[in-house]
């Protein structure tokens, strides 16, 4: 039987396989795998980012933005988002990232809170612009306040708006490559340092007459696959994905033009609003202390007359809509009309913390209240309040209603306030609900 050598640089040949030599792999391999974790740091990082942007506001009802322009550089950026989550606009402070709706562009837009007038109106200003915005910002139009900073993540609705269809289709074109290419990254036949070269055991030899079992391929490199996707959740914390203090801390800096602000994305499948009328009612009196008035057609508020306990009390209470998938609150009123009022009072409206009924709550066991004083001056016909703070709060927790009170009643002089009940038969109690 005559033997034939097998050359070295055949692949398959003992020399290059046994045990005594080390194969180095094939920089084409080393390339190949590199791309593979790169496609996987690529891909748990936009994954991860997204859960940020789109996932948790969603948990909380807050409000995703996305940044179009360059008016808030460098502490925002044209394609990060900024998670709001739902305000009334009061009490805000110097510093603070608002989001607000600005009539004059009819669209949405994310400015800093510089200065308060002394109306009560805010100056606002981007970080980038070297003047304050023109238009003073009222407490009713500001949508929500920035809480979270998601980077890069709105790039494709920069595009959108921008008509920028290129840019979108290649970025599609370049996920879609890196879920392709992530294989080679998790795939073993494609691993250079674990595909069975390493010569600790015997490699198939070929022959004319058949094949030696092939040997077991040492495992996977899972620390690899570990490594890349710990990489891309990490790159959360290089690129800055800070927590935004409602009263907030961004660097302020003015270095760029005037840019503004021109659009807003949000996640909400179904923006609406609808109008709740009241499901209970009722006034309590301090001078009646254990007696119900829960069918009566009328609520009445008042403050003490002098130091006679008169105080009167209205509570209101309605069934909060359903929101839609990726919804949240965005605005809600409280509307009551008056029949009589005394335009000389102003008139609080706060969120009641625990259960009532219509048919049995009394002063002595009316419910407790909680949350800042939405005001309104008084006067007849319909009054309204704005309390999206109340309602965004009813939405996270529970919903008791609300509670009407004279804002100063210790110090009066039984100045009376009545308003038409659910009971009254027209012009009842409402709340509106809007969500985006």
């Amino acid at each position: 039987m005559t033997l034939h050598p097998t050359p070295a640089s055949d692949p398959e040949s003992p020399a290059r396989l046994s045990g005594s030599s080390r194969v180095s792999p094939r920089p084409a391999e080393v390339v190949r795998f590199l791309a593979g974790l790169g496609s996987l740091f690529v891909i748990s990082t936009v994954v991860f980012l997204a859960v940020w942007a789109a996932v948790l506001p969603l948990l909380f009802h807050w409000s995703p933005v996305a940044i179009l322009s360059g008016s808030m550089t460098p502490a925002i950026d044209v394609g990060d988002v900024v998670v709001a989550y739902p305000h009334d606009g009061r009490a805000l402070g110097p510093g603070t990232v608002a989001v607000f709706w600005d009539p004059g562009r009819a669209s949405l837009v994310t400015h800093r809170i510089v200065g308060i007038n002394p109306d009560g109106t805010y100056v606002t200003k981007g970080d980038a612009n070297p003047q304050v915005d023109s238009t003073p910002l009222a407490p009713e139009a500001v949508v929500g306040v920035g809480r979270l900073l998601v980077p890069l993540v709105g790039f494709p609705q920069v595009w959108l708006a921008g008509g920028q269809m290129g840019a979108l289709v290649a970025a599609t074109f370049g996920w879609l490559l890196a879920l392709w290419t992530s294989r080679w990254g998790l795939r073993t036949q494609f691993d250079p340092w674990a595909s069975g070269r390493l010569g600790d055991r015997p490699a198939p030899v070929r022959s004319g007459r058949g094949r030696h079992a092939q040997p077991r391929r040492p495992k996977p490199a899972r620390a690899w696959m570990v490594a890349a996707i710990v990489a891309g959740l990490s790159l959360l914390g290089a690129l800055r994905a800070d927590v935004l203090p409602g009263m907030g801390a961004l660097s302020a800096v003015t270095s760029n033009s005037g840019n503004t602000l021109a659009a807003a994305a949000t996640f909400c499948s179904s923006p609406g609003s609808q109008t709740m009328p009241a499901t209970a009612d009722s006034t309590i009196k301090e001078d009646d202390a254990n007696k119900n008035f829960g069918g009566d057609s009328r609520l009445v508020v008042r403050p003490r007359d002098g130091s006679d306990p008169k105080r009167n009390r209205a509570l209101v209470r309605f069934n909060l809509p359903p929101l839609p998938a990726g919804c949240s609150v965005t605005g809600a009123t409280l509307r009551l009309n008056a029949a009589e009022a005394n335009t000389s009072r102003t008139i609080a409206v706060y969120r009641v913390t625990s259960s009532w009924t219509e048919n049995g709550v009394t002063w002595n066991n009316q419910p407790t209240f909680a949350g800042t004083a939405v005001t309104a001056p008084a006067g007849t016909g319909w009054r309204t309040w704005n309390v999206l703070a109340h309602v965004t709060a009813m939405y996270q927790g529970v919903n008791h209603g609300f509670i009407v009170m004279d804002a100063n009643e210790l110090s009066g002089s039984g100045q009376k306030q009545e308003y038409h009940s659910r009971e009254s038969g027209s012009n009842r109690p409402e709340l509106i609900v809007t969500w985006g």
